[in-house]
Formats: C-alpha cells, structure tokens, sequence
C-alpha cells in the first residue's frame, strides 16, 4: 500500500478452482480428510474466465474505487485457440504473482506453474513438486497510471515476494526463486 496516495495494490488471478475431500496419505494427517484442490479449466484447457487471466489492481482506499488495472505477462498467446479470437496484446498469467511498491514504481513478478509430482529427497513418503517457469521476469510498472515500463528477464519465476535494499548508494531488488526452467507456451 502507498501511504501518500492511499493506494493498495493486489495481484489477482482468474482461475477457478474447486476443492475436493479425500483421505489424506498414509501418516500424513490424522483427520479422516484433506482438502485437494482441482483447476477448474474452461473450453482448450484455457481458464474459464475472460482475461485478463493474471494481473495487478491498484485500488483507491479512499474510494474504494479501481484506479487501473495491468496483465501480469503476455500469457498463453499461443495456444491454437486464441489463433482466430480476437485477444488484448497481453492476457496475463493466471499464476500467483508478488508486488513491491517503491516511491515512483511498483514491481510484479509471477510464480511458474506447478509441475508433476515427485519422490522427496531423503523422505520417502513425502511428495514434491517443481516449478515449471512461464515467461520469467520483473514487470516494472508506472504507479500512478499502471503502464508498463519495463520488462526484466529472470532466470526462473520466484517463489515469494521481492524486496529492496540499498548498498553504497545503489538499490538493488531481489526475490526468492527456484524450479527449473522449462518454457511453457
């Protein structure tokens, strides 16, 4: 939130999902059911709703009121399905994204998708799941109006919020990331 412009700003993503009950894994919960949650896909495995699919609000807190709003990544734009519809230049990724806010620029940057499942290192009956990355950068966004400003590639998505620091008169942004690093279109 910006103090000075009583502005919120919240990533969001239009992805319905639904939530099943089913026995959780041996020795895992003592309760008789967990909760797994299911993607409710739309027609072609795309989402369900109209994009954008990912994106950033700034939200007037005075008001109440959205002051604008940004696709966070330009999205699937090649699935076969969007060929022939007529789509904004960017849909969003309907991933997890973080925001930092600074003085004059507001940071986002997405989470990749979760992958396939798999054995945990040295806990055999734990489950893990890797990272596949989706369009990998740092959006850099004007505050006020939310145009994009700039793109800044990473190496991989990240996987918690991104913050700032000052070192001998330079700032610098760093996040959390990890996965590999599989294009996904």
């Amino acid at each position: 939130m910006g103090p000075r412009a009583a502005t919120y700003y919240v990533t969001t993503y239009r992805l319905p999902f639904v939530i099943r009950l089913v026995p959780p894994p041996d020795g895992f919960s003592p309760t008789r059911y967990v909760g797994r949650f299911d993607v409710l896909p739309g027609p072609n495995r795309l989402p369900l709703f109209k994009p954008p699919w990912g994106s950033v609000v700034a939200i007037d807190m005075s008001r109440g009121e959205h002051r604008w709003r940004a696709p966070v990544g330009t999205g699937p734009r090649n699935h076969p399905a969007l060929a022939l519809a007529n789509v904004p230049e960017r849909l969003g990724w309907p991933t997890r994204s973080f925001a930092l806010a600074t003085k004059s620029l507001l940071f986002v940057a997405n989470l990749g998708y979760r992958g396939p499942g798999r054995q945990a290192p040295f806990s055999p009956r734990r489950r893990v799941h890797d990272l596949i990355d989706v369009e990998p950068k740092l959006y850099a966004f004007d505050k006020t109006t939310g145009k994009l400003l700039a793109e800044i590639p990473l190496p991989s998505n990240v996987t918690g919020a991104p913050m700032t620091y000052l070192i001998n008169g330079k700032q610098h942004i760093g996040s959390p990331s990890a996965g590999r690093t599989s294009p996904r279109s």
